[in-house]
């Protein structure tokens, strides 16, 4: 570290104990126009200036790469907050970075604070040019791709600014990216902003808890404060820069985003960059700031009518519909037991595609975990969910109804999945909230075929009676609904034979997935596999799988000493996780699949009760893998006259069970393996087209009133 001289040493002193008199003075006469905890976060900030002023330390910003985005501080005072924002800056950013800052004449320590720092391009104004125009002189500096403007009172998140790059990087047709702004409390400043017809802005969120849904997700909107704002480089000059008419600052990054739209923009909320925000810092107060907004916002109104004309009025009412740009769009809410990701199995990868199909039809989604409500947080709620849905984390059947009293804006469809949910959420259906939204009833499976089938296996089967009530009790639910769908066509006769709906309003909607034939070829393959959901002892999964490990699984480990088998999926059910045979391994849940189905011979579905359609076996067969299973599960996909499986019943025989001999029949024939492997791929392409699949939301959407 470079050392300065004792005379400078000496007048570096002098000078800090002379500003150190000066801020005691000062403080009380703030006091009024501050609150405490910026008087406390002032002094904290000043105490690590000085701190870094005394020991010669230095910020060193430079870089061997070629830079990703220029960053661009503009100065006036404040020493002490822009040395907290560099530092950030120098821990949290994960790209090289070109930095550009401009001080504005400032007459505190800032001037020492700049020759301290390396690696940075620093422009000197021998006056206070004012925010927007010392942006428009930064940036005829710049040279990387985009430019991220950053209020010097500001510091950057430990998530850094990647997300935000990545999101402006990940379609041409966005210009421009905010950020969370959160206040020094930890409490929302903004996330995304809202202009009202009248010109005025609204900052959504003020006030709120930072992991509020309505702020934690990625949405189109109006604009982003200019605390915070990432735009391209090229396409800032293009529009020449922030319009100096607004000069000294305020409204000049909300013209600049409006300019945006008018070419057809993209102005996009990520929430997963963050920064801390001091806020006014550098304004002579609050009340300056807010007279240069009311004099700019007249400007804006007077040059921006045309784009006005589109927005709405201003009213708490109908900040849920405003929070985005496109407020036209319909708004649907999803209910299903959890966040549906689709590594859960039952019936979840099938609810995630809902949710990815409804996103591609231009809704606006809300999720709502019904029943596992805390299960997820912000780092895993988005793994495979799209990060434009809002994800109602802490929000379900305990306060569904309170969740209603504070709901902005009414809902156009709620789809309710399951019928154990429709049950309880009937009872709110005609609640005002609601608005008079379509109820759409996605029964998933006919769960009380499942119960009738699974007394039958524990042999002690229903009465016709009991079987019938069971069966019209679930179907009752559907009568509260407009719109039915079901996932085979099986079950849609179900619902058709007993409501009173139009035919139209009664839908079959199955799986969407891609063929994608694994590679390895049949001598290298050497596994057994299962992939499903085993929570649960006594499901459908779990019990097939101990059926297999009891009745099959010794016949074919005897007759074929080097194969194995795989359980792979989510597992509480003791009685699996204590299986303890030679090759007999449980994997667990798995994020990566491609590994198992590569090295699996068959994959076996043993179900011996269950309802709905199978996607493990739609999966399994799209992999290339030849399924071995029941004639139940051969009926539900309907393949059950067709060369796409082998169907073996699972009983219980003491002699060699015809489970075991139909595995060991294309484990150990290459050629009948290649022709159940043809006819299951062609299957899949039939049944499970993406294109049918999308065709097939769409015409129930369209049975809501659902603009195309």
């Amino acid at each position: 570290m470079q050392k300065i001289t004792r005379t400078w040493r000496q007048r570096l002193l002098s000078k800090l104990a002379m500003v150190s008199k000066k801020i005691v003075r000062w403080i009380p006469m703030t006091a009024t126009m501050m609150n405490l905890q910026k008087l406390q976060h002032t002094r904290h900030k000043k105490t690590q200036l000085f701190d870094f002023l005394i020991e010669d330390e230095t910020i060193d910003f430079s870089t061997t790469e070629t830079p990703t985005v220029a960053i661009i501080l503009i100065l006036f005072n404040r020493a002490e907050l822009t040395l907290a924002c560099l530092k950030s800056i120098q821990a949290n950013v994960e790209v090289a970075v070109e930095l550009i800052i401009v001080d504005n004449n400032s007459s505190d320590e800032s001037s020492l604070l700049l020759d301290r720092i390396k690696g940075a391009k620093i422009l000197l104004n021998d006056s206070n040019l004012g925010f927007l125009k010392a942006c428009n002189q930064a940036v005829i500096h710049a040279s990387a791709p985009h430019l991220l403007f950053l209020n010097n009172d500001s510091e950057i998140g430990d998530a850094g600014i990647s997300d935000a790059i990545r999101t402006l990087e990940s379609d041409a047709a966005i210009g421009a990216v905010g950020a969370k702004i959160l206040l020094l409390d930890n409490h929302l400043q903004e996330g995304g902003s809202i202009i009202w017809n009248d010109g005025s802005c609204l900052g959504y969120g003020r006030g709120w808890e930072r992991d509020d849904p309505r702020v934690n997700f990625e949405r189109d909107v109006d604009y982003c404060s200019g605390a915070f704002l990432l735009t391209r480089t090229a396409l800032f000059r293009e529009l020449d820069g922030f319009d100096e008419a607004y000069a000294p600052a305020y409204y000049e990054e909300t013209d600049y985003c409006v300019r945006l739209h008018k070419a057809g923009y993209r102005i996009v909320y990520q929430p997963r960059t963050e920064i801390t925000h001091f806020e006014f810092a550098s304004s002579e107060g609050s009340s300056q700031a807010v007279e240069l907004m009311q004099r700019n916002a007249e400007k804006f109104r007077d040059k921006h009518g045309d784009f006005l004309s589109t927005r709405k009025a201003p009213s708490l009412n109908v900040i849920g519909l405003a929070r985005h740009f496109d407020h036209t769009r319909p708004r649907i809410l999803y209910i299903d037991d959890r966040v549906p990701h689709g590594f859960y199995g039952a019936g979840f990868p099938r609810s995630n595609d809902v949710v990815g199909e409804l996103v591609k039809h231009g809704a606006h989604v809300s999720i709502m975990p019904y029943n596992f409500p805390f299960e997820d947080t912000w780092s895993t709620a988005y793994s495979d969910i799209p990060e434009s849905v809002e994800v109602l984390l802490g929000f379900g059947r305990h306060n569904i109804r309170q969740w209603l009293e504070t709901l902005d804006a009414p809902f156009d469809v709620i789809w309710v999945s399951r019928p154990h949910n429709m049950a309880h959420f009937y009872e709110l259906i005609g609640e005002k909230r609601l608005g008079g939204a379509t109820i759409v009833y996605d029964a998933e499976a006919l769960f009380g075929i499942r119960e009738i089938l699974k007394a039958e296996t524990a042999g002690k089967p229903m009465s016709p009676t009991k079987a019938a009530s069971v069966i019209e009790k679930e179907l009752e639910l559907a009568g509260y609904a407009q719109q039915v769908v079901a996932v085979s066509p099986a079950e849609r006769e179900h619902f058709a034979e007993h409501l009173e709906l139009a035919d139209a309003n009664i839908h079959t909607l199955g799986h969407s997935i891609t063929p994608r034939l694994s590679d390895p070829p049949f001598e290298d393959r050497t596994s057994i596999l299962f992939i499903g959901n085993m929570d649960y002892c006594t499901a459908p999964n779990a019990d097939s799988v101990l059926w297999f490990i009891q009745h099959a699984w010794p016949t074919i480990a005897d007759a074929i000493p080097d194969v194995t088998l795989d359980l792979v999926g989510s597992n509480d059910c003791e009685a699996i996780q204590s299986i303890n045979l030679p090759r007999v391994n449980v994997h667990g849940r798995v994020a990566d699949l491609r590994a198992f189905y590569d090295k699996a011979r068959i994959f076996i579905a043993p179900t011996r009760f269950a309802a709905g359609v199978p996607y493990k076996v739609h999966d399994a067969a799209a992999a290339g893998i030849p399924v071995v299973t029941t004639p139940l599960i051969a009926s539900q996909l309907g393949w059950q006259n067709s060369n796409a499986l082998v169907v073996c019943e699972a009983d219980a025989a003491t002699e060699q069970t015809p489970f075991a001999g139909g595995c060991l029949s294309l484990l150990n024939d290459r050629e009948r393996w290649q022709q159940v492997r043809d006819a299951a791929h062609a299957a899949v392409v039939q049944d499970c087209s993406e294109e049918r699949f999308s065709q097939d939301v769409r015409k129930i959407l369209d049975n809501c009133h659902f603009p195309n």
